[in-house]
């Protein structure tokens, strides 16, 4: 989970600029929903590009900063000014991973995670899924972006080649839009409550507070008429995914998606028995990218095959390090599944490189194991195959068993490991 701020306005220089001590505010207060990094990119009408300036800092220590105070000084005029915090998900924590990403024409800050970045155009050469999709929407577009990735987001970015700003997000992240009462500026922010009360302690009296529509494109022209105030509004079809909520997610039915310009029907996924929304595969091959990771750790892809199949059907799982490749050796690897499609009449599969775990022959289990499901982390449900391999270390606790028919009262921590009942009931364990 990651914040996005900000303020769009019309509105010629005033006295103490009070946008500016919302924008500034709400940065700080944002934090709540990243403490990882900061940034921030502002301009004026008359600019091209937006200024940025980012650290690896949480926002109360980003705004000591001399520049930083210097940018954000309530004397300036600045008639665009977006701010992002950052729970970091992919990529290290650094100056560089902070948002706002700028590439080429597109400035972008990005609230959420998605799961495929790799196979948007030139993917596979960024650690980061937001600089992803800022490279994306530089060299194909919006409306094709969206059409492919598969996770959550929200999206607000400046493009200079029609000097605009825009929104986008779908239903896994919010975003929320004050408009001022004198319809000259907008105030923006992933929490509506938190920009309420911001915009009524700097005395900014607002006409409502609305929400965008999922999948609907809003695009505000700087310097039209009204522009602050007036989107263009477009509806942009979306991925629909065949899996959906949580890590491992859950089947959808009928779902037609598209990937890699390869249309396919939810019947794949029973077909090859993939409805728990997981994959069991047997790796055989590891191709490192081309393009070193900016971290400096050896990435690349896994290719595999799906066991007990007359027909080879290939499963493909992206940004896997060398090292844990190497660790992983002769063992099959049960992952949670991202989406499928056909090639030459065969399924591709991708696994989901996050959400993984390495196991051997006879820990494989039996067809009970493989179609019977509990509730597991995140209360994703998963069979009872990948229970057991989440619990064979037994509780993170006291170390003692946990047992499958205790699935639904028992808790997870946030990476995975279980509480057994005992535990979670003596410490109000999630409560």
């Amino acid at each position: 989970m990651c914040g996005i701020v900000g303020v769009l306005s019309t509105e010629a220089y005033r006295y103490d600029n009070p946008n500016t001590k919302f924008f500034k505010q709400a940065l700080f207060a944002d934090t709540l929903r990243g403490a990882d990094s900061s940034g921030i990119a502002v301009m004026e009408l008359k600019d091209d590009y937006p200024l940025l300036y980012k650290k690896a800092l949480s926002a109360p220590d980003f705004l000591q900063l001399k520049q930083a105070d210097d940018i954000l000084d309530v004397y300036n005029d600045w008639n665009i000014m977006i701010g992002h915090n950052r729970a970091a998900t992919k990529g290290g924590v650094t100056d560089l991973t902070s948002h706002p990403f700028q590439i080429g024409d597109i400035t972008l800050v990005h609230n959420g995670t998605i799961n495929n970045h790799q196979l948007l155009p030139d993917g596979k050469d960024f650690t980061v899924d937001s600089e992803a999709i800022t490279h994306a929407i530089n060299k194909v577009g919006i409306a094709e972006v969206v059409q492919e990735i598969d996770g959550a987001f929200t999206l607000v970015w400046y493009d200079a080649r029609d000097k605009s700003v825009n929104f986008i997000r779908n239903k896994e992240r919010p975003l929320h839009i004050g408009i001022t009462k004198d319809k000259d500026t907008i105030l923006f922010a992933s929490e509506g409550s938190m920009l309420k009360w911001i915009a009524i302690r700097n005395g900014i009296e607002l006409e409502s507070i609305i929400q965008p529509n999922v999948g609907f494109h809003y695009k505000y022209i700087v310097g039209a008429k009204d522009w602050a105030t007036t989107p263009e509004v477009k509806e942009l079809p979306l991925a629909v995914p065949f899996i959906s909520g949580g890590s491992l997610g859950k089947k959808t039915g009928g779902g037609v998606t598209t990937f890699s310009n390869n249309t396919v029907s939810a019947a794949i996924y029973s077909k090859f028995n993939l409805s728990g929304g997981e994959v069991a595969f047997i790796p055989y091959d590891f191709a490192v990218y081309k393009q070193a990771s900016s971290d400096g750790v050896i990435r690349g892809m896994v290719s595999g095959y799906l066991p007990d199949t007359t027909e080879y059907h290939q499963v493909r799982m992206h940004a896997v390090s060398e090292k844990d490749y190497d660790d992983i050796g002769d063992r099959y690897i049960l992952a949670g599944l991202r989406s499928a499609c056909m090639e030459n009449g065969n399924a591709v599969i991708y696994a989901d490189s996050s959400d993984y775990i390495a196991y051997s022959e006879d820990e494989r289990g039996t067809e009970e194991d493989e179609t019977t499901f509990v509730q597991g982390p995140h209360k994703v449900m998963i069979s009872l195959k990948t229970f057991d391999l989440y619990t064979k270390h037994g509780c993170e606790m006291c170390e003692g068993n946990v047992f499958p028919e205790d699935a639904a009262a028992l808790s997870w921590t946030t990476d995975g490991f279980p509480i057994c009942r005992d535990c979670t009931d003596r410490n109000a364990w999630g409560q």
